[in-house]
């Protein structure tokens, strides 16, 4: 028999974990809308139209769009900082996050001012290929400075067979 857990934080991660995988649906199922139908749309209607259409349509999708990435970062961090909470490292993996990937966005923003300029990051491949090296660079330095601070990879992992990975 399927019984439903009886205590307050494990309903509470539940809880969190759901509401970030339909938030997280909704906003990128928004954001698929507004890339992939509403602008091609927008161009085949005349003025006229959109006139009639847009102040109807636009506010509500627009909503659902605000609120559901709202609650996607919300929910996920909630999540994360409960999860972190039992950890021994505490919260030195996410300062190691946040300073670690915004030093990778200033380089790739460095590296996209660099490419407007010209130079061999004026070829689309050249440029992905740095960007992808960045990316990968600072993933495994975070991923490493958070490991020997004493971080588990639990915090990285969603079980899905209801096992949890050691401490």
């Amino acid at each position: 028999m399927i019984s439903w857990p009886q205590d307050l934080a494990t309903n509470v991660q539940f809880f969190l974990r759901w509401a970030h995988l339909l938030a997280g649906i909704t906003w990128i199922g928004m954001l698929y809308f507004f890339n992939l139908v509403n602008v091609q749309f927008q161009k085949e209607i005349d003025a006229a139209t959109k006139g009639k259409i847009n102040p109807i349509l636009m506010p509500k999708a627009l909503f659902w769009f605000r609120w559901g990435a709202m609650l996607t970062w919300l929910s996920g961090f909630t999540y994360y900082f409960l999860l972190v909470g039992s950890e021994t490292a505490g919260h030195k993996p996410l300062a190691y996050f946040l300073v670690g990937w915004s030093i990778a966005f200033v380089a790739i923003s460095g590296t996209f001012r660099a490419s407007v300029a010209g130079g061999p990051l004026k070829d689309g491949r050249v440029l992905g290929l740095v960007v992808a090296v960045i990316v990968l660079f600072f993933g495994y330095a975070t991923a490493l400075m958070a490991q020997q601070a004493g971080s588990s990879s639990r915090t990285a992992s969603r079980p899905s067979n209801g096992v949890r990975a050691r401490p």
